[in-house]
This record gives structure tokens, C-alpha cells and sequence, in this order.
């Protein structure tokens, strides 16, 4: 039986459910903004959404879907939602944190290709926030294999997809080698057969993207 349907786009938000639903297989179909039930269903236009088989499921919110995926996938303990209730808090932290403050830092690219006005202070700012929060993640990283100790949970998955966008902008070479542990951790997890299979493999920036306007 169906669990229902995802409504995604080519926002990053969309890929962390689509490769939970490849990697457990799950009987779930996708569709876009374009569809009449999304319209009905998310008034608010937010991306991705899900819905149940007979619309008693609502959800948006990524982590909310990402998280109920998990467990439809693998059970409500499964190891990937973390063993301990103090696992589980930090695999939400991990998660709540790269979602809200490093996305919006990520942003930062969007003005240096068009796709927002150009103001050199807001990227400055935003890049200034985005190498803060790298630190923590180095630091984090420096210590354990994954994000939640040794084990792979679903905070690296989730956390990784959200951060490719940084990688593939500007964390080039240089930065790379400034930063070992968690270039290391994003190459295993972007490396995973579930997250090729979905986006694609990987593509590094060797320069990265310089705070100047986009040529139009």
C-alpha cells in the first residue's frame, strides 16, 4: 500500500526525503507544485510536502518528513534516529541547526548567480556566518567519525545534502584542505550508493565563487 505522495522541486530541501524513500524503497509517489492537491493541501507553498494515501497525513516541514520516512522505512528504533533518547536530541539538533542557520548562510550564493538583487555587505555577512558555522562542524568532526558519535545516523544524511550547495559554491580546494574532517565526512556520505543514486555523483568546485556581482 501506497504511504502517500511527496511534493518536491530542485530545491535542496527536497533531496534528504527522496533518498530515505530510495534507500528503503518505499511505496511512496512524487510530484510537483504543479499538482491540484498540493495547492489544496499547502496554501503556504512550502517545499517538499507530503500527504497520506487518503490526505490524514499532512506534512511540511523537512525534518518532520524526513524523520517519519525513517520510520516508516526502518522502524521508530531504528538506528538511524539514534539508540538514546540523548542521541535522538542531538541528531535533531544537528539537523534543526543546518535547516534554518547554515542554510540561510548557504544562501549567500544565490545573489552571485542571479537568482536574488546583488548586495556585497548581505554576502559578506552571510559567507562571515557560513566559515563560523563550518568551524563546528570541524570541531564536531574532530572528535567522531560521524555527527552523532561513530555511527551514522540521520543527521550526517541530512546535513550533508543540505551543505553540498556550500561545497559546490565555496568550499573549493583551498578550503578543503583547511578543513579535513568534515570534507572527509561529506565524501563518505556524498559517496553513499542511496544519495548517488538520487543526486547524481558529486561535482567539486575548484575556485570558489567570488562576492562580485553576477554577469548578466
Amino acid at each position: 500500500m501506497s504511504l502517500g505522495t511527496i511534493f518536491v522541486s530542485d530545491r535542496i530541501r527536497s533531496f534528504p526525503p527522496l533518498v530515505v524513500i530510495n534507500k528503503f524503497k518505499l511505496d511512496v509517489e512524487s510530484s510537483t507544485q504543479q499538482d491540484p492537491r498540493y495547492a489544496e493541501h499547502f496554501p503556504l507553498g512550502k517545499i517538499p510536502c507530503f500527504i497520506g494515501p487518503n490526505g490524514d497525513l499532512v506534512l511540511h516541514e523537512v525534518i518532520a518528513i524526513t524523520i517519519y520516512l525513517v520510520q516508516a522505512g526502518d522502524g521508530e528504533r531504528s538506528a538511524l534516529l539514534g539508540r538514546l533518547k540523548e542521541e535522538h536530541a542531538e541528531i535533531l539538533k544537528w539537523m534543526s541547526f543546518t535547516n534554518l542557520d547554515v542554510l540561510t548562510a548557504i544562501d549567500a550564493f544565490k545573489p552571485l548567480v542571479g537568482m536574488l538583487p546583488y548586495d556585497k555587505k548581505k554576502v559578506d555577512d552571510d559567507l562571515q556566518w557560513l566559515g563560523r558555522y563550518a568551524q563546528v562542524y570541524e570541531a564536531q568532526l574532530s572528535k567522531s567519525l560521524y555527527l552523532v558519535g561513530d555511527t551514522f545516523t540521520i543527521a550526517d544524511l541530512f546535513c550533508a545534502v543540505i551543505l553540498s550547495k556550500a561545497f559546490e559554491y565555496f568550499f573549493d580546494s583551498s578550503w578543503r584542505l583547511d578543513h579535513p574532517f568534515v570534507s572527509r565526512w561529506f565524501t563518505k556520505v556524498m559517496e553513499d550508493p542511496d544519495v548517488v543514486k538520487v543526486m547524481g555523483k558529486f561535482k567539486w568546485v575548484d575556485k570558489k565563487y567570488e562576492n562580485v556581482p553576477p554577469k548578466i
